[in-house]
């Protein structure tokens, strides 16, 4: 995997720097020429890091229930105060007698 990684970084940067040189641009273009190496090969490392934990957060069985109870927690947290009705702390005095 690391030597495909490797080869991989070589064929952008010798891709980018050849469109590069056949430009003849300027140091502000050099400069985003090696933005986009960085990006690309980032994102040749993590795409598909991401992509296979999704997958397999995806295909477990136990994610549904993860999900429903996620779902009550934050039910119970951020709305539980809604539905609870307070009853005044103050007794009502009623007269004997009366």
């Amino acid at each position: 995997m690391s030597a495909q990684l490797i080869f991989l970084f070589i064929g952008f940067v010798g891709f980018t720097f050849a469109e590069f040189n056949r430009n003849e641009g300027d140091d502000r273009e050099a400069f985003y020429l090696t933005l986009k190496i960085i990006f690309w090969t980032f994102a040749a490392v993590f795409v598909p890091v991401i992509l296979s934990f999704i997958y397999s957060v995806a295909v477990d069985p136990l994610t549904p229930q993860l999900i429903k109870s996620l779902i009550e927690y934050v039910k119970k947290k951020g709305m539980g105060y809604l539905g609870n009705k307070q009853t005044s702390k103050v007794k009502q005095t009623t007269t004997k007698g009366q």
